[in-house]
Parts: C-alpha cells; structure tokens; sequence
C-alpha cells in the first residue's frame, strides 16, 4: 500500500484538515488512482507548475473525487482509451469522465437501484461513415441514448479568440502613454478588423481624456475609465449582457521604491479586452459535436463549461437559439455541467452542477430517464 493512512495524513494534509470521509474511504481513493491511472496521477495533484510540492485540503480532495469518479468505470465496456487519455491528462478525457459520472451515479440517485448499461466509444454507421461518439447509454431495453462531450471544441473556439486578444493587448500596449482602455468585442476579428479597432483606440489614446465610444458594430471602448491596475469591468445591457465573454487584461506598471525617482520612459498603462462568444460559434460547435451523432437514436451533447467563459445563464440563451425545427434536430437535448470545490454545509468539496436543454424539435426527444438523472446528478458532492 503506497497510501496508507499516516502518510496522507502527515505528507498531503495540512495540521487540523478535517475530511468528511472517514480515514479507510480516503485510503480506498488513493489506491484507486494509483490502480488505474499510476503512482504519478496521485503524485502530480499535489506538484506545482515549478516542480514544488504542495500540500493541503485541495490536492488532498482532487486525488479522493478523481478516486470516486474513476469507480464509475466498474462494468463499462471498451475504457481502455479512456484510461490511457487520462494518464496523459487530457482534458478531454476528465470531461468525459464526469459526463459519465454525472449519468451512472445521478440515475442511481433517481432510481434508487443500479440498471444503465454503458459503452464507451460505440462504432455506429452516420450515413457513409463510421463514427465513435464517446459513449452511449441505456436504460433496460429502452432505446441507447448517444453522448458527446464537448469540452475539446470550446478549447479550440477559445484559442481563437484569445489570439485575437492577444493581437490587441500587445499592439496597444506599445504605445509609450498612460492610459487604461476597455474594449468589449461581440465576436472575435478577422485580422483587418483587428487592425481596424486598434487605430480607433490608438485615435482616441491621442484625443486623451475620459471616453466611451462605439467602434461600428465591432464592439465598444471605455478609455481612462479607471487607472491602471485597477479592473472594473463596464456592465452590459441587453444582448450583449447575456452571452458568454472572456476577458484578457494586461498592464504596465512601474512601482517605485521608497526615495526612488520614477523613470519618465515608462508609463502607466493597462489594457482589457472582453470577447463575447458568437452564434456562429455554437454553432459550427455543434454541429461538429452532432455529427458524430447517428439520426436513429437520441442524441445528447454534454457541455463541459468548468473552465471556460460564463456559466449556465450566459450559455443557455446562447445554445437553445440553436436548436430549431431545421437546426440540429438530431441532438435531443444539451446537458450543461460544471464542477468546483466550494464552501458548502457539509465542509469543503467538490460540487457540481447540471442544466439540462432539452429540444422541442429533436427528430428523436431524449428518454425521460436522461433527465431525471442529471437533475439528480447536480445534488452529488
């Protein structure tokens, strides 16, 4: 036993960590992370980007919840790529095994006894092609349920747009002036755009003084609004208010050591730009997603949004305007799940949540026990 009690008593938590698992269940945890994935899946939870060892309750807890997550897999067919790809930690993977905790461990809170029989990466026939959906699912003989997680795709969207901010952050940042500029884009830009909006702010960064201006139908800038090193974002009304953003802020600060004189070369100023999340996006997102889906049997997109930009009331509006009587009628409903380790009544844990879009026009609705168990599955800890 590489984990026995004492040694994660005494290497991982900290004096007075008080777990709500009892010290056996903890030690189980351990091991199960060490059988399926290896010593260094344990190991790299509680080792910093530097190469430091840390300790405490939230590597301690991110071992047990990956412990309890992997349990899941007992029965399943075909997790031999699965397993592989979290070894490698691939977030793609971790995506999907939540997806499959929140499916196998909701239906047995919503059914009270164990019956959904799950395949990972089934090979199905989509018109001319083979596919691999990550899993399907079913309860009895009903109908198999298809499930792709979505993780993967938003990671892609939003290197797109970060590149976009990036472009910008470090063309305006080379302007030798003080000033703190705002700008909130409504989609990410095309490279002449992005060289359109950054002469309007260098044009207004020249005017001086406190504006707020539109540039087209681009966006909008807010500029010396604030000082830099100071973030306050502007609020957004209507549409724009109601769509997931990412923001990137960057400044350029010069502190000056007491009795120190400051150098007149280096300005003061700082630059934020928040991107919103288009239609078109979500849409080229599931329609990839979609057609790894066959048009036999129900369809269900996961959407893994922990780590990206918004939660469930900026996506919901966004992605139920996607399903339509003539748009993605094969996915049967959109299963939005998060999860993060928070402060709650039982002490400090992991906790997720699920919100389930199910759609009117799906050629083929979802079964009701698809629904009952991820709104079950979103009271897990």
């Amino acid at each position: 036993m590489s984990y026995p009690w004492d040694v994660i008593q005494c290497d991982w938590l900290d004096e007075g960590a008080e777990l709500s698992l009892p010290p056996d269940e903890v030690v189980a945890r351990f091991e199960d992370v060490e059988r399926v994935l290896g010593r260094d899946a344990v190991e790299r939870r509680r080792r910093s980007s530097d190469g430091s060892v840390t300790r405490g309750l939230m590597p301690t807890l991110q071992v047990i919840d990956l412990g309890n997550a992997l349990r899941v897999l007992d029965g399943v067919a075909n997790t031999g790529r699965l397993i592989a790809k979290l070894r490698k930690e691939d977030p793609s993977a971790h995506a999907e095994l939540q997806a499959l905790f929140l499916l196998r461990v909701g239906d047995l809170v919503a059914h009270a006894e164990p019956g959904l029989h799950v395949e990972l990466e089934p090979e199905v026939r989509v018109g001319g092609s083979v596919r691999r959906p990550d899993l399907r699912a079913r309860k009895g003989d009903g109908p198999w349920v298809y499930v792709e997680v979505t993780s993967p795709e938003a990671a892609r969207a939003m290197t797109a747009i970060a590149a976009t901010q990036q472009k910008l952050v470090d063309g305006l940042l080379q302007v030798a002036k003080p000033f703190s500029a705002e700008l909130y884009l409504r989609r990410d830009l095309r490279d002449a755009e992005i060289l359109h909006v950054t002469n309007a702010v260098l044009a207004a960064i020249d005017r001086g003084g406190t504006i707020e201006e539109p540039i087209g139908e681009l966006g909008q800038l807010w500029l010396n609004h604030t000082a830099p090193g100071e973030i306050a974002p502007h609020p957004l009304a209507g549409a724009d208010g109601a769509r997931p953003v990412t923001a990137l802020a960057r400044a350029v600060r010069t502190v000056v050591p007491e009795g120190c004189v400051a150098s007149p070369t280096t300005p003061d100023r700082q630059v934020v730009v928040r991107v919103a999340f288009s239609d078109e996006r979500a849409e080229r997102l599931l329609r990839h997603e979609s057609a790894q889906l066959p048009t036999d049997a129900p369809g269900l997109v996961m959407f893994d949004i922990a780590g990206n930009l918004g939660g469930p009331k900026q996506w919901s509006p966004l992605l139920r305007r996607r399903l339509q009587p003539t748009l993605n009628t094969r996915i049967g409903g959109i299963a939005m799940f998060t999860a993060g380790y928070m402060l709650g009544q039982d002490g400090f844990g992991l906790r997720r949540s699920v919100e389930l879009l199910e759609n009117p026009h799906a050629a083929m609705p979802l079964p009701e026990w698809v629904g009952r168990a991820l709104r079950a599955s979103g009271t897990e800890g």
